[in-house]
């Protein structure tokens, strides 16, 4: 039985604990061995106590929770609370204890936004934020709301708006370190909102884990969105705003656009772009729902306004016009720069329309020698107009721009007399290179962006989709465009498919050949298409530079098609030779300033069979170094050495 003398161990007469908010990440304290101390707990930490022993032999006392003397027993054995307050807290009977505590209360979250809106040429806009806690950030939010009192409510817009609700855009939360202080970046695009352009106001708001609401200073501002430069393009706009404005404004709507719509052969480029606006009309008129019209109207204001042109010198006038009223109304430097581009591949257009359908011999008049312009001449007069702008020389812009104009316009095509079977089948066998040469391009871009993405990629993420880490937002993006990449790639197949269907000399070996070659491009990008859904980039590399040399091939089996074609003094080729001696004076010279051959053809020269090699050549080692640089096998020291010749040149 043991001696009777020994003491029995007696455990506490009380316990009590302090458990702070699980989100502050603060311990646990034990009160029984800090007793007496001021302490110092965050709001809402839990008070934990435990009474042992004879009943009423110890009492709490504590006026750290608010809550009324009556509403509980301070003799209660187990009690629970909460800190709302600062105040003192004690354990009365033998063996008692008391402590000071300060409540450290929890601020409600901030947010401020850093800097102005920016808008790019596309209508996205970005705003940058950044958000605190004491604690964490666990949500946020933007909210725009629409300042009715400060819209100009004339025409479409004089009638009783339709109910909108409030626009509510998620703020992106950093999803590395830490959430109690973090700047990052709000970005959407609010182009195809019925408030597009309008005044606004727009809050941000940030939430904490209590439910507590911060809110930054309201920005008074128009919605950024989309410009339209082109007019028919910006009347499509304004009557989708004022047929989602609201329903009254529908029979107005259908009249603009009947009246818009009077003559669309000058009107529209393509003749299915009428027969989809009248269809929109008839569907107005007849008093269907009015989301497909919208929608309808949205995507024909996009074509109108970037729309594959199938005359240069339309789209070569547009873009001057386009520019032209870029610069009179103050667009931005990134819509400047979306302009200054489209004019740039305008002209490009152009002049291969001029050199390949007019030849020298059969333009009417010739420019006076102080009159003429060589291309490269007009790139330097381009790059003078684009520095001049981004200096902010509006006006001299303005002049130089006109100036450019004009010497276009001496350029303008002539309708041009028939050439005879021969000479069509070589301009549509000109524009089948074109095409090839624009797949090529498109298979190298293809083909630098999976790159890019296999850089950005650890060795495990590789194979299998992203690896076992493929649930965090990093792998969502990359699966995001891996799959983005495959349907480019798919549709690019397509492409080349309908191009194969295309090619002229069925009957000859060279046309054979060519049709080979694009059927094994064809297959290779289907392959490609493939590993780049299955995550499998290296393999989606290797695919796509076997495409690329099958186009090359083929581009060089259809030029053979193209020579063997081609009738004795039809035209130069590349295998001509520009008469020795031949006259260097002005009478001899195009509109653009070059030398034409003794026949009034353009001569290629000797020179341009070795540039092209080169150019081949070029394109094959650029081709060579990405597929070495994304080879995980090779030494990273040699990887890093090839990734820095590609950034290079």
């Amino acid at each position: 039985l043991g001696d009777a003398s020994v003491p029995i161990a007696a455990g506490p007469q009380w316990e009590v604990w302090l458990q702070p908010p699980a989100n502050t990440r603060r311990p646990v304290i034990y009160l029984n061995d800090v007793k007496g101390v001021e302490l110092s707990v965050p709001q809402d930490t839990v008070v934990l106590v435990r009474l042992y022993g004879d009943a009423g032999l110890h009492a709490i006392e504590e006026n750290l929770s608010g809550r009324p003397s009556d509403t509980f027993d301070a003799a209660d054995p187990s009690q629970k609370f909460l800190v709302t307050r600062s105040g003192r807290l004690a354990i009365s009977g033998p063996d008692g204890a008391e402590w000071r505590v300060s409540m450290l209360p929890d601020a409600p979250p901030e947010v401020e936004v850093i800097g102005e809106v920016a808008r790019d040429a596309e209508g996205s806009f970005s705003l940058s934020f950044t958000a605190r806690d004491d604690v964490a950030v666990t949500a946020g939010r933007a909210w725009v709301y629409l300042n009715i009192d400060e819209v100009d409510r004339r025409y479409g817009l004089a009638a009783e708006p339709a109910p909108q609700p409030d626009i509510e855009l998620t703020l992106p939360l950093t999803i590395s370190g830490d959430r109690a202080e973090f700047t990052e970046v709000l970005t959407e695009d609010l182009s195809k909102h019925v408030w597009a352009h309008l005044p606004v106001s727009l809050r941000l708001e940030v939430e904490d884990m209590r439910g507590q609401l911060g809110q930054s200073a309201a920005l008074e501002l128009a919605l950024p969105a989309r410009n339209f430069f082109d007019p028919l393009a910006k009347a499509l706009v304004e009557q989708r705003r004022d047929l989602l404005w609201s329903p009254d404004n529908r029979r107005r709507v259908s009249q603009l656009l009947r009246a818009i719509s009077q003559a669309p052969e000058t009107l529209f480029r393509d003749a299915q772009d009428a027969e989809i606006l009248s269809n929109i009309i008839s569907d107005l008129e007849a008093g269907t729902d009015l989301e497909p019209a919208a929608e309808l109207l949205w995507i024909l204001a996009l074509e109108v306004e970037d729309g594959d042109l199938e005359q240069a010198a339309q789209k070569l006038a547009r873009a001057q016009d386009k520019l032209a009223e870029a610069i009179k109304n103050g667009a931005t430097p990134e819509e400047i720069a979306r302009l200054m581009d489209e004019l740039r591949q305008a002209q490009r257009e152009y002049f291969k329309e001029f050199a390949e359908r007019n030849p020298p011999s059969e333009q009417p008049e010739r420019l006076p020698d102080d009159e003429a312009v060589s291309e490269d001449q007009l790139q330097e007069m381009m790059d003078r107009l684009q520095k001049l702008m981004e200096e902010g020389r509006m006006a001299e812009a303005q002049e130089l721009l006109e100036e450019i104009n004009r010497l276009m316009q001496n350029l303008q095509m002539t309708p041009g007399q028939s050439g005879g079977e021969g000479q069509e089948g070589q301009e549509g066998g000109g524009q089948q290179m074109e095409d090839l040469a624009d797949s090529l391009r498109q298979q190298q871009e293809l083909s630098d962006q999976t790159f890019r993405d296999l850089q950005g990629q650890t060795p495990g993420d590789q194979l299998g989709g992203g690896g076992a880490e493929g649930g965090n937002d990093a792998g969502e993006e990359g699966r995001f465009s891996q799959d983005s990449l495959a349907e480019q790639q798919k549709q690019l197949e397509r492409e080349v498919e309908r191009q194969r269907g295309n090619l002229p000399g069925a009957g000859t070996e060279a046309g054979q050949a060519a049709r080979r070659a694009l059927d094994e491009a064809a297959e290779a990008m289907d392959q490609a298409a493939e590993d780049l859904r299955a995550g499998d980039l290296p393999g989606a590399l290797d695919n796509q530079s076997e495409a690329i040399d099958a186009l090359r091939e083929g581009m060089r089996r259809l030029g053979e098609t193209l020579d063997e074609q081609a009738a004795p003094g039809q035209g130069a080729t590349p295998n001509d030779r520009r008469a020795e001696g031949q006259s260097q004076s002005p009478s001899t010279r195009d509109p653009l300033g070059r030398d034409v051959g003794g026949n009034g053809q353009l001569g290629a020269g000797e020179q341009m069979v070795p540039q092209e090699e080169l150019r081949l050549r070029s394109q094959e080692l650029m081709e060579e170094i990405r597929r070495r640089a994304g080879s995980l096998e090779r030494p990273k020291e040699e990887r890093n050495y090839l990734q820095r010749l590609l950034d290079r040149f």
